[in-house]
């Protein structure tokens, strides 16, 4: 099935609607729509598709958190991206249609490509982080924090700019 919280449910049964009548709705407020345009477009798939789906994107997100960790020279960087995976709440909901795990795969690769200096698609992660939870958005603080500490003077101003317009462009 769709995973064990009626949550989930509730997003394959909007996604169908959605699908079928192109008319755009909220599973729950204040709705995921970048989640549940995607399961729209796929609802025809089945809960094996989705889940498979969201066991693809918690995977990209836990390897960009290793590469991170990598970019940073954190030592160990395998064993903290394991210990990240088989959390309990990581590993269990990374098989379901829910979208936090959606978000926070999404928030990770936005560390990663800022650790990467790369400020157009770790603004466009963040804003997909946002579209699939509205609270992602609160993540705006730590990585402008990250940014100041991690850039010299002179590229601060150039990179939170281009972060925040790639941000609200998305």
């Amino acid at each position: 099935g769709y995973g064990s919280e009626e949550d989930a449910w509730a997003l394959a049964l909007v996604a169908e609607r959605i699908g079928t009548t192109g008319i755009y709705e909220v599973s729950r407020l204040p709705g995921h729509p970048l989640q549940e345009l995607i399961y729209a477009a796929i609802y025809a798939y089945g809960a094996v598709f989705f889940n498979l789906l969201t066991v693809m994107i918690s995977t990209l997100g836990i390897l960009s958190f290793v590469a991170m960790l990598q970019q940073f020279e954190i030592k160990n960087a395998y064993w903290s991206g394991g210990a990240l995976a088989f959390t309990p709440i990581i590993y269990i909901n990374s098989t379901n249609a829910m979208d936090y795990t959606w978000a926070m795969a999404f928030i990770l690769m936005t560390g990663y490509f800022i650790s990467n200096k790369n400020a157009v698609l770790a603004g466009f992660l963040l804003a997909m982080a946002v579209g699939c939870r509205i609270t992602s958005g609160a993540m705006l603080i730590p990585f402008t924090f990250l940014i100041v500490n991690i850039l010299p003077s002179d590229q601060k101003t150039k990179f939170l700019t281009r972060f925040l317009i790639s941000l609200f462009a998305g």
